[in-house]
């Protein structure tokens, strides 16, 4: 018996906010991620109206929030396995790709 193979498409086509902690992004693929909005500050401190403005990106791989200059991978929140916020306000990330963690953002 031969398996079917079912090719995973991370691209955003949707992105909700069910409520007040966290946001939900559809995939092309059918799946859907919910992440804690508290993963990222700025987010956190935006106002319901600025966590509503987002735009995807052509590709569907990017989520961008221009009222408060917030980007975020999709591939990226799939493989995640460790967000650091650091003292000073960099964000770091690790993932089975990047063991020591990334720095994505300087707050």
């Amino acid at each position: 018996m031969r398996a079917n193979r079912i090719k995973l498409n991370p691209r955003a086509i949707k992105v909700d906010f069910p409520d007040d902690d966290s946001f939900s992004v559809d995939l092309a693929d059918g799946r859907t991620i919910t992440v804690p909005i508290a993963w990222f500050p700025r987010l956190l401190m935006a106002d319901k109206k600025q966590r509503e403005h987002v735009k995807i990106g052509a590709s569907g791989e990017i989520l961008r929030w221009p009222d408060v200059d917030e980007d975020i991978s999709v591939p990226g929140l799939l493989s995640t396995t460790e967000i650091f916020v650091l003292p000073d306000g960099d964000l770091r990330i690790k993932n089975d790709a990047n063991i020591n963690g990334q720095l994505v953002r300087k707050v």
